[in-house]
């Protein structure tokens, strides 16, 4: 039952004792009138019981749909007892009605109205169809019927009296409930405030933001007394006035964070003039916004940047070439070929620098632990850059601390890359005569070791220093102006030395120096492991592969050109295939005569995963064995991956390098 239902119920029974009691007033002023008081206490005893007994059904089913039955028949009851006594002959009629005006309730639950309805409409009929021609109208039952109409009419004005006020009511509450569960619920800070912007409802989330413990306690209350925030009084100010428009948003400063909040305020058009103010935190949708914007300002910088990065030494390539082509001085051209080289390698890099972070950004970025001889690779590391030292007549010294082991367990590639970003940044912003101190000592807890580069160059102030490990990022615009570089290598240093369980971190002075320092554990091992050859090989010592036959899917005829010149000393014999359809052939035709298969991977027609595929599922015994490596410019983890489940034997990353090359020769081929 809902709560029109009950409203309706309340009315009933309240107007089946209003009408008890004035039908039993009528019959007793008549029965006093006619010389017949004698019945009168019986009466009022009949009306007190049926009273009763409604008051106690009440009590008893108030929530139950019997009550709609219980109303017409209780008065059906105390009616035909009237009748009853007084000696009516009629009464059955009292009782015909009763049971259609039941029967009306339980169809339309209209019980009262309907019973009404029905009660004067039978009676009418039946009175004067049937009883009135015959016995006139001065008769007992025309005056019954009389007053029972009399007293019908009356509950029946009351009825659609009370009826219209308790349905405006309930509706009325049920607004007014809908209104008081929205501010209950509501995730936002929501207020009603009169003309003279005293508070009439809050909901929960603004009492809690005004540390009140209940919002009705806050009634009357002037608004701006709510927020204890000069930020959000200034905004609620700024919105009372009319001078922040509705739907703006507006930051204030809580808790020492950064909040946005939208405010929407609407002018109550209601006889109380007020109005109603939202205000919803849109922190997290604004922190995405900027977040996006920062995103897209730093794409621009990246492309804005990697395009001079990237520039430069093609520029430097591109014209070197130009001059070493319009030159015959062998050595001019010794001298274009030498600085060729230079800004290759320096494009090359910088390109390992830009996939290191794209696998930074991607969670993609793994380390390959190996045994290997700290000392030794600390001691090479120097060596490579102590080249630029030496030109700007720099003082380079080492401190390495007896405790360190010789052994380790480690990434020797990584922490090579990171101790080569710390000392040759060292070297760059050291004016030449400069003083470049490298210290390794063993760390404080066990396992751990701790690398200090320390130089007495431009140094930086402690704004400069918080901006360092951020991708693309410089001291200040100047520094990549004066001394160039991308700003990469530092957030690759800081990603590797946290992945080994440590730490890096930058001390500076401005005028006065640079000291970089970092931490790494590692295994260490007491014995000497089975080291893998590292050799670097010579141009003038290369290996003799000589009767030696492999086959190369290359479709590139530049990169064709460029690996028959870098083999032609090993006296190997090479055939090239401009695609992996035509390596298969060539290999079915003549497998005994491959030694080895280089197979790069992306060619047309065929590419080199499905031509290692076919030669594999080939019929032959040597398909199963022949080794193929993959020669080839994808180079992150997942292509190598990808290349051994195709069923190829190693991989080879281009730029081709001769000594990988030849090191996979002396693995395969003998």
């Amino acid at each position: 039952m809902d709560k029109q239902e009950r409203a309706h119920i309340i009315i009933a029974n309240a107007l089946a004792m209003f009408m008890v009691i004035l039908y039993s007033f009528v019959r007793s002023f008549h029965f006093i009138h006619t010389g017949r008081g004698a019945l009168v206490p019986l009466f009022c005893l009949i009306a007190a019981i049926t009273i009763i007994v409604i008051s106690i059904a009440w009590i008893v089913l108030k929530n139950s749909e019997f009550l709609a039955f219980l109303i017409p028949g209780t008065i059906l009851g105390a009616v035909s007892l009237f009748a009853f006594i007084t000696g009516g002959t009629d009464h059955f009629f009292i009782v015909f009605l009763g049971l259609i005006s039941i029967s009306g309730v339980y169809f339309s639950l209209k019980y009262f109205l309907r019973f009404l309805l029905f009660a004067n409409t039978l009676i009418f009929i039946s009175l004067v169809i049937f009883r009135f021609p015959l016995e006139g109208y001065n008769t007992p039952m025309a005056t019954l019927y009389i007053q029972w109409s009399v007293v019908s009419l009356c509950t029946l004005i009351v009825y659609l009296t009370v009826r219209q006020g308790v349905n405006r009511y309930t509706k009325a509450n049920a607004s007014m409930d809908s209104f008081l569960t929205m501010m209950e619920t509501t995730p936002n800070m929501v207020a009603i405030v009169d003309e003279h912007t005293r508070v009439k409802y809050i909901s929960n989330e603004l009492a809690k933001f005004a540390n009140i413990e209940r919002a009705e306690l806050v009634a009357y209350r002037p608004f701006l007394d709510l927020f204890n925030n000069p930020d959000m009084m200034d905004m609620m100010t700024s919105v009372l006035d009319n001078d922040l428009d509705s739907g703006d948003t507006a930051k204030a400063i809580i808790d020492g964070e950064e909040r946005y909040y939208k405010v929407i305020s609407v002018h109550l058009e209601t006889a109380e003039k007020g109005r109603m103010i939202d205000i919803t935190d849109v922190t997290p949708i604004m922190v995405a916004r900027y977040q996006a914007e920062s995103a897209s300002t730093a794409k621009s910088d990246f492309l804005s940047k990697m395009s001079h990065e990237i520039r430069t030494p093609m520029n430097a390539i591109i014209g070197m070439t130009n001059i070493a082509r319009n030159i015959d001085d062998p050595q001019r051209k010794e001298e274009c070929l030498i600085k060729i080289d230079t800004a290759s390698k320096h494009l090359l890099g910088l390109i390992n620098d830009i996939l290191d972070v794209s696998k930074i950004e991607a969670d993609k970025f793994e380390l390959y632990y190996h045994a290997f001889d700290f000392r030794k690779m600390i001691h090479n590391t120097i060596n490579v850059v102590s080249v630029r030292s030496e030109e700007k007549k720099q003082k380079l010294i080492i401190n390495l601390d007896e405790c360190l082991p010789k052994f380790i367990i480690s990434d020797e590639l990584r922490l090579t890359q990171v101790i080569t970003n710390l000392i040759s940044n060292a070297v760059k912003f050291t004016p030449e005569g400069g003083t470049i101190r490298i210290k390794v000592t063993c760390g404080v807890t066990p396992n751990t070791l701790r690398i200090d580069v320390s130089d007495n160059g431009i140094g930086m102030t402690e704004e400069q220093q918080l901006r360092l490990f951020s991708a693309f990022e410089q001291a200040d615009a100047s520094t990549t102006r004066k001394f160039g570089g991308t700003g990469l290598g530092l957030a690759i240093s800081k990603r590797i030395v946290e992945m080994m369980g440590g730490k890096i971190w930058i001390e500076s002075k401005l005028g006065e120096g640079t000291s970089s320092i970092f931490t790494f554990t590692f295994k260490e091992i007491e014995y000497e492991p089975a080291l893998e050859e590292n050799e670097e090989f010579l141009e003038a010592s290369l290996p003799s592969f000589s009767g030696v036959n492999i086959l190369i899917a290359e479709d590139v005829e530049i990169n064709r050109e460029i690996i028959a010149a870098l083999l032609e000393e090993t006296e190997i014999s090479i055939d090239f295939a401009e695609n992996g359809m035509m390596a298969v052939s060539m290999f079915k035709e003549n497998p005994d005569k491959y030694s080895l298969i280089l197979m790069d991977i992306q060619m047309p027609e065929m590419d080199g995963f499905d031509a290692t595929k076919s030669i594999r599922a080939l019929d032959l015994e040597k398909a199963k064995t022949i080794p193929i490596l993959a020669m080839t410019a994808n180079v992150f983890k997942e292509d190598v991956e990808k290349c051994i489940d195709a069923g190829m034997n190693d991989h080879l990353g281009k730029p081709v390098n001769i000594n990988e090359i030849i090191k996979a020769f002396n693995n395969y081929l003998q």
